[in-house]
């Protein structure tokens, strides 16, 4: 691999999966929403968690004190490029415009932008059939509604990048210690496994630092992290997570809550440490997490999804002095990946054009597959690795790294 393809790949990487601080003053995702998607014995409805159709039966389980549990994640998974069919593998991500379009001739226009969406196994309520209710991917009817062109990204950047590997790149930055992402689940109540239920649970995301110097240890749970300090609106206080979300579990499967506020504004701010160029990011909207909580402490089924917009990937990547000699043909190519209309959720949504607010409009969705293990968080926020501990002096960056709480029986942290 070549240094320029190492450092775009990097950077891509980063991108793509690096979370970081919000522009607002308050946690973003904090408006998420305050309905349940957990249904009461007797009820239908529901998006029948993992692997299920609809039409689940959950009872929240509200026995004991509400529990924290904390996980780093271990691996990130980009799906290999397709075209959508009734038989195609089934991918990561997620209904991002409230729209399943068609396989075959869709529109260009809004709100189907030439795309036809993809099939999930993971959350079948992202599928539909002629009712409009849930169903399996594959079976007669049923059509899906993944809005997903990341894999179609990855696969033309490494038209113009030989060597271009991004899923070993992940395997990379997260087996150094350079990219570490841990999320804290609060106020759970109940037990972890298929049968657990709660309404109302709440999600935090941390960048920060392993406290341990084998690296190896990443992939093994119950390690021992640290906060990065851009990851918090209050250093002394763990749970001014910048990133955080009102969400539940149904079935024993986590799921962020979405709201109409999280398209109209981002969910996340995503850092580009790119060499030499100072103050880069992008902007994540529509926001989706979900992810099944085992017993046995692992995370498996992890699907994360959210719109980028396309002006923004463009703007981006002009600041890149790598990609300057094919920005010229950016963004055509860029509109060639638009498969959500934008602004989300608005009047008069595009797929390219100059819409009502005088700005390019078209929106790229992004899915990815994760898994992980339970982790432990100190009682510290850094500003940075601390020397001899895994993935210092690697080049990750100092903010590359997340943060977990301690796992087991802590009381929740409220929201």
């Amino acid at each position: 691999m070549t240094s320029g393809t190492k450092i775009l790949g990097t950077g891509l990487v980063s991108m793509m999966f690096a979370m970081g601080c919000g522009s607002s003053s308050t946690p973003t995702g904090s408006d998420a929403g305050t309905g349940s998607d957990v249904v009461a014995t007797g009820d239908t409805g529901g998006g029948g968690g993992d692997g299920g159709t609809g039409g689940a039966l959950c009872t929240p389980n509200a026995t004991g004190a509400a529990t924290t549990f904390d996980y780093v994640i271990t691996t990130i998974a980009v799906d290999g490029n397709q075209t959508p069919s009734a038989t195609a593998r089934p991918v990561f991500g997620f209904d991002l415009d409230n729209t399943r379009s068609p396989v075959t001739r869709p529109a260009e226009g809004a709100p189907h932008c030439a795309h036809g969406d993809f099939t999930s196994m993971l959350d079948q309520d992202q599928n539909a059939d002629a009712m409009g209710r849930p169903c399996a991917a594959g079976s007669a009817g049923c059509s899906g509604g993944v809005d997903n062109q990341l894999p179609a990204v990855v696969d033309a950047l490494g038209q113009f990048m030989a060597g271009l590997d991004v899923g070993n790149l992940l395997r990379e930055q997260i087996n150094s210690g350079s990219l570490v992402l841990l999320a804290r689940v609060s106020d759970v109540n109940g037990e972890l496994g298929p049968t657990l239920c709660d309404d109302n649970v709440t999600i935090r995301l941390y960048l920060g630092y392993p406290m341990f110097s084998n690296c190896a240890n990443i992939q093994m749970p119950n390690q021992m992290y640290a906060i990065a300090a851009s990851s918090v609106m209050n250093p002394m206080d763990p749970s001014s997570a910048l990133i955080q979300f009102p969400g539940s579990i149904v079935n024993g499967r986590l799921r962020v809550r979405p709201s109409a506020g999280m398209a109209s504004r981002p969910s996340f701010s995503i850092p580009l440490p790119i060499s030499g160029v100072d103050g880069l990011s992008l902007d994540l909207y529509n926001t989706q997490l979900r992810v099944t909580m085992n017993a046995d402490g692992t995370g498996s089924n992890g699907n994360l999804g959210g719109v980028i917009l396309k002006r923004d990937l463009l703007t981006a990547l002009g600041r890149v002095p790598q990609l300057m000699p094919f920005l010229a043909a950016a963004a055509p190519l860029l509109d060639g990946f638009v498969d959500v209309a934008t602004p989300l959720g608005g009047t008069g949504s595009l797929c390219t054009g100059m819409g009502a607010s005088g700005m390019e409009e078209g929106g790229i969705g992004l899915g990815l597959g994760f898994t992980t293990v339970r982790a432990n968080i100190a009682n510290m926020v850094l500003s940075d690795r601390m020397t001899g501990t895994c993935g210092a002096g690697t080049g990750g960056g100092g903010d590359a790294g997340t943060g977990t709480s301690d796992a087991g029986t802590g009381t929740g942290d409220g929201g």
